[in-house]
């Protein structure tokens, strides 16, 4: 993976993002702009102490015109980019939530597997 790449997001090739920066084991940002909309998702690792990592995500999305402001003053918008807002919101939120939660479940589990398989080499070569 590099700089440039497209990462699928979707179905089809307008639903991927491009990797705008990448630093193995730091961070990647991930950015796009289309028909005005921009995104930018990025996440980084923060070291914490020897054995474990924290894992951040941070996006930010723009669509010209849909400020939460313009939709209430607006009552015909109330039904359709109000719900819409509203839900990818807190859609996002839940979706990246579940998203880390993976992640977390399989470098623990990474982490516990190389570390028995290091502990039988040990044994298995005699080193203990």
């Amino acid at each position: 993976l590099q700089a440039g790449d497209a990462i699928p997001m979707g179905p089809g090739p307008g639903a991927a993002l491009p990797v705008i920066t990448l630093e193995p084991n730091r961070q990647l940002a991930l950015g796009g702009r289309l028909d005005g909309a921009s995104i930018t998702w990025a996440f980084g690792l923060y070291p914490v102490d020897d054995r474990r990592t924290r894992l951040v995500s941070r996006n930010l999305g723009f669509m010209p015109g849909w400020t939460l402001r313009r939709i209430l003053f607006r009552p015909a918008s109330w039904r359709t980019e109000l719900p819409m807002r509203l839900f990818l919101d807190l859609g996002g939120f839940l979706m990246v939530r579940k998203m880390l939660s993976g992640i977390k479940q399989r470098a623990e589990r990474f982490a516990r597997e190389r570390e028995a398989g290091e502990a039988a080499l040990r044994l298995s070569s005699g080193c203990e």
